[in-house]
């Protein structure tokens, strides 16, 4: 059985492969999983095998997402790796206690704001890494970028980023608020927001704004969705660019 030869070439080469190239698997990246005892006495040779990712596709897949969700400095930001003072020791914990339980079925999301160069967005790419590490998709997105590109225009249709923000795992919209205020963005941001809302998807947000002015900014609408989606926190602290 084709299967049956598949695993037992797992067995021989999985623990020891070092990169998805070195795969000798007739399917690369892919190991065969036996029916379960179920399946057997439903079905009994004809039992189905299924498929599961090996660590090494994984590794590849979050690699991949990681690139093309992030560039230039952030590829290098991780929780680790974030400098930790009394004034941003609060947001730290809360995002580190997020990224713990981080998992498929989390529904809830984190709202950062304080001063420019506090540190906000790398604990935004900390968790959006954990998430590439745990298999789950997601992407980063400067909220000025997004609605740039959705001006543009497509016919009617989401433009490819506004499809992802919408309907991809986990969004971290970075620098809200910094979009200049018109009814038009007000919509958009609230349709964006409202669609993850409505389907239970967890989302990251970093602004500048204190609430009461993130509220002026973007309307009360989608503040109040944020506000249910999200545990707002605060990041104190000088600009670590202003001390660079």
């Amino acid at each position: 059985m084709f299967e049956a030869e598949m695993a037992r070439m797992v067995m021989q080469y999985c623990d020891v492969c070092l990169s998805l190239g070195d795969c000798p698997l007739p399917m690369k990246g892919w190991q065969p999983v036996a029916p379960s005892e179920e399946a057997k006495k439903m079905y009994g040779e004809a039992a189905p095998w299924s498929y599961r990712k090996c660590r090494q596709q994984v590794k590849a897949e979050m690699e991949k997402q990681q690139a093309a969700a992030m560039a230039g400095k952030w590829q290098e930001r991780t929780l680790d790796s974030y400098k930790v003072h009394a004034g941003n020791k609060q947001a730290y914990e809360v995002c580190v206690e997020y990224a713990k339980r981080l998992n498929p079925f989390v529904k809830d999301g984190i709202l950062l704001y304080g001063s420019v160069g506090t540190g906000k967005t790398h604990l935004a790419v900390g968790i959006l890494k954990t998430a590439f590490h745990r298999g789950l998709t997601g992407v980063l997105v400067k909220v000025p970028d997004l609605l740039e590109e959705i001006r543009r225009g497509y016919n009617g249709e989401y433009s490819p980023l506004e499809g992802k923000v919408r309907n991809i795992f986990l969004v971290i919209l970075d620098d809200l608020g910094a979009e200049k205020v018109t009814d038009w963005v007000r919509e958009k941001l609230y349709s964006i927001i409202d669609h993850r809302y409505e389907n239970e998807k967890p989302l990251i947000i970093t602004t500048n704004c204190p609430p009461s002015e993130l509220t002026e900014r973007i309307g009360v609408r989608t503040a109040d969705r944020l506000r249910e989606m999200c545990k707002i926190v605060e990041v104190q602290g000088k600009s670590y660019r202003a001390v660079c």
